[in-house]
């Protein structure tokens, strides 16, 4: 039972992202004067490279909040464009044609914050 598991993994259903940054440099670059120093993080915390990985099955939700200031509402962006094109190659074309079509969904919300 336990090598079963162990090679083939869970099982994941779905994924819910909630105002998060591309990169942790990314994110620190947004702010005056100390973004200069973003390559001084040593935390890479690569969220746009980690979502090319999720399979084109999984279905994610995204829930961006428009008045953020922490994690600027442009991080939200690039990561929904990328991961529309999880199961493509780098041309655009299918990878896995046969795969069951992903039904992702963004949301914003016009007023919403980080930690407000």
């Amino acid at each position: 039972m336990v090598d079963s598991y162990a090679s083939s993994g869970p099982q994941i259903n779905g994924l819910i992202i909630e105002n998060t940054f591309t990169s942790l440099p990314g994110a620190v670059r947004d702010f005056p004067i100390i973004g200069w120093f973003s390559f001084l993080c040593n935390q890479k915390w690569d969220s746009l490279a980690k979502i090319r990985l999720i399979p084109p099955t999984v279905p994610i939700l995204m829930l961006s909040g428009l008045q953020d200031k922490l994690v600027r509402p442009h991080h939200m962006a690039t990561l929904w464009k990328t991961a529309g094109k999880r199961g493509q190659s780098k041309k655009g074309k299918e990878t896995e044609p046969n795969v069951k079509a992903k039904k992702d969904l963004f949301v914003s919300f016009d007023f919403g914050a980080h930690g407000e």
